[in-house]
């Protein structure tokens, strides 16, 4: 007899990949909604949070490495006729990320009203070379 699987990998990596950075969503009660609405199967909360584990983190850093890993590979993209005096176009996004607040000593958040901590992220992507750059 062979137990049904209760996640679908894919779609837990597509929701983990695209929702949780497309909408902002903080909280895992709400990534497992997201999942809920997307695969249309119920699941229950400790059955979504379970698999938040140091694999799964080592699973996502390998398919990170290899999405860039790709990135690189490609042959770089030509610009639109009207910006090709441009040699290249950057785009930066900037975020902060909250961390608990016993590391506000160590690294104290910017703008905020009351203790917390937090660091801020930036990254720089090029639009020729589709990939990150190194600062």
């Amino acid at each position: 007899m062979e137990r049904e699987r209760k996640i679908r990998p894919v779609a837990f990596l597509w929701v983990l990949v695209l929702d949780f950075g497309v909408e902002l969503h903080r909280h895992l009660q709400e990534l497992k909604e997201r999942y809920v609405h997307r695969t249309r199967r119920t699941l229950s909360y400790p059955g979504f949070y379970l698999r938040f584990t140091p694999e799964l983190s080592k699973f996502l850093k390998r398919c990170l490495e290899h999405a860039l890993g790709e990135l690189a590979h490609e042959p770089g993209r030509a610009l639109d006729p009207r910006l090709a005096a441009f040699e290249d176009i950057v785009i930066k996004d900037s975020s902060v990320v909250r961390l608990h607040a016993s590391l506000a000593t160590k690294w104290p958040a910017t703008r905020a009203r009351k203790v917390a901590a937090g660091v801020k992220v930036d990254t720089m992507v090029s639009v020729r070379a589709n990939g990150p750059k190194s600062l």
